[in-house]
């Protein structure tokens, strides 16, 4: 740190000494300031204060006259996108336009940032942005690149309507990453209506749907919770890791079936039905001879408080192996006119047949999609190209981002609808 501070002193003496731009853009470097070089005599010093904070650290302004905007820069022991204190040192750097702010975090003396923060605001709603180079700050970490993009109503203070998050380690030989859509519960509550959250585990070809409600029990006809597994053998060999993929506040010790190294897939999910002495929930498992459905009902008694009756039923399989896009219209066919009376809205079956539709179309999974607020296409994108589309399109943005947080929750759209099922070869 010592050298980087004596650095900047001296470049920030000769060029006040001697105005040449040379001076500037040595001074910039160390700050991790990124200025055109073809135009430095369009950048001028704002500020330059050796004592920031009340440390020795020194900070600078650098004002664009052409671009209109202030760059503020660091040298500092805090790395304060990803809460680290003290332990090494870092260059932060913020520079504020009229369409918005962008944040990054550098190690000293590197060009290349390990995280970075982009906040656009739009009346009172705000999109924000923010990048991590997990690999670069953490040990032994699942996960290279993480990526999130969420969206803030009037008042931050209450929580984010949305947000969306993609987390990717690609290899030359593997490919795995973890996708989240969250909406919050904030207008959702106000309207008697749920969010829940979404995510996707794709573990080099094991695909894993999740979907947990967290909030506003008393909404019956919304709620639920439930993860789908379409390859249990490998991912259970390393029990942690099997875990993390359930929704939280699942148990997996008390599903008796998970860990019998005969089951290939399983599909687990509970409707919350709003009647809390009487709870259902399903577990449908799938080995290379059968398909195992039990519905468990966890009835209340003032004696034997929770008692479980179980029904089990089993079907044939239509192929060996992990469950197939086809199995489960197979199964939402005969689930359908036996339990439609304890399942809310389809809400089940729906949530199935969007299952079925990620097996059949796994190539696509890992492909960017069109949406232009989604992390995983915008992971690997500028931040300053981000800020120039969005800023100069705010009506059209932010109108996407009201309209993806109205999709997300459940209140906001029509009474699902079960689509027609293709026919099994049974």
């Amino acid at each position: 740190m010592y050298y980087y501070v004596k650095e900047a002193r001296k470049n920030y003496e000769l060029f006040m000494q001697e105005k040449n731009y040379n001076y500037l853009k040595e001074l910039a470097k160390i700050f991790s300031i990124d200025l055109d070089e073809l135009r430095l005599s369009d950048y001028s010093i704002t500020n330059y204060c050796f004592k920031a904070s009340g440390s020795f650290f020194p900070t600078i302004s650098i004002y664009d006259n052409k671009e209109k905007t202030t760059f503020t820069s660091e040298l500092t022991s805090v790395a304060d996108l990803i809460n680290i204190f003290g332990g090494g040192y870092y260059t932060s750097v913020n520079s504020s336009s009229k369409h918005g702010t962008i944040t990054k975090n550098f190690y000293i003396g590197e060009t290349q940032p390990i995280a970075e923060k982009l906040e656009i605001n739009y009346g009172d709603y705000s999109l924000v942005f923010e990048r991590e180079k997990l690999d670069e700050i953490y040990t032994n970490t699942p996960y290279d690149n993480k990526f999130c993009v969420t969206y803030y109503g009037k008042d931050k203070n209450d929580d984010k309507l949305f947000d969306k998050c993609y987390l990717s380690r690609v290899t030359a030989d593997y490919c795995s990453y973890y996708e989240r859509k969250n909406g919050q519960e904030i207008l959702a509550k106000n309207n008697n209506y749920d969010c829940p959250n979404h995510y996707i585990h794709y573990y080099n070809g094991n695909v894993i749907y999740g979907i947990q409600s967290q909030y506003n029990r008393s909404i019956s006809k919304c709620e639920c919770s439930g993860v789908f597994i379409e390859d249990t053998c490998g991912l259970c060999k390393n029990r942690s890791h099997f875990e993390s993929v359930f929704p939280s506040g699942w148990y997996t010790e008390k599903l008796n079936y998970l860990y019998n190294p005969e089951m290939k897939s399983c599909l687990i999910f509970q409707p919350l039905t709003g009647n809390e002495e009487d709870k259902r929930y399903f577990e449908i498992y799938k080995t290379n001879d059968k398909l195992i459905i039990k519905c468990i009902t966890k009835s209340w008694d003032a004696v034997e408080y929770w008692k479980d009756n179980t029904k089990e039923h089993e079907l044939p399989i239509i192929s060996k192996g992990r469950i197939t896009a086809e199995e489960i219209r197979y199964l939402v066919n005969y689930l359908q006119p036996i339990y439609n009376d304890i399942i809310t809205d389809g809400l089940f079956y729906n949530e199935l047949l969007k299952y079925a539709d990620m097996l059949d179309n796994r190539e696509t999974l890992i492909l960017e999609g069109a949406d232009p607020l989604s992390p995983k296409r915008l992971i690997n994108t500028p931040f300053e190209q981000i800020l120039e589309e969005i800023g100069n399109n705010k009506d059209k943005y932010f109108h996407i981002a009201d309209k993806q947080f109205r999709e997300m929750a459940y209140g906001e759209v029509k009474k699902p609808i079960i689509k027609a099922l293709k026919p099994s070869n049974n």
